[in-house]
């Protein structure tokens, strides 16, 4: 394989993988990042996630359809959680933080209770 060919070969390569990449970059381009310590009067960045998951459903909504959509969990605990989706939530994609553990619950916790006698 002569130069001109081998160096043809990897500008190839590099176009490849910088498409690639862009597709890939683009393509979550509308995340929006979620915290049980967050504020809904947050932008849902990384840095200043909202708190509930149905805040960060709604900035979603606001999103073309056509992109795909992304909420990210960090780890915590979500408490009395009601997420209601619809067909235009479709696609929608919800899932951890990479390394995170959220937990949801879908009630809130019951405390100074006592059984009842029989």
């Amino acid at each position: 394989m002569s130069a001109r060919q081998n160096g043809n070969l990897l500008f190839r390569k590099i176009r490849i993988l910088f498409a690639v990449g862009a597709f890939s970059i683009s393509s979550w381009a509308l995340t929006v990042y979620v915290a049980p310590d967050g504020s809904d009067h947050n932008p849902g960045t990384r840095d200043r996630p909202v708190q509930t998951l149905q805040h960060a459903r709604d900035l979603l909504r606001r999103a073309p359809k056509t992109e795909p959509r992304r909420m990210l969990l960090f780890g915590g605990i979500y408490q009395d959680v009601e997420l209601v989706l619809g067909p235009e939530d479709s696609g929608l994609v919800i899932e951890p933080v990479p390394g995170q553990k959220p937990i949801l619950y879908g009630g809130v916790p019951l405390t100074h209770w006592k059984p009842c006698p029989d």
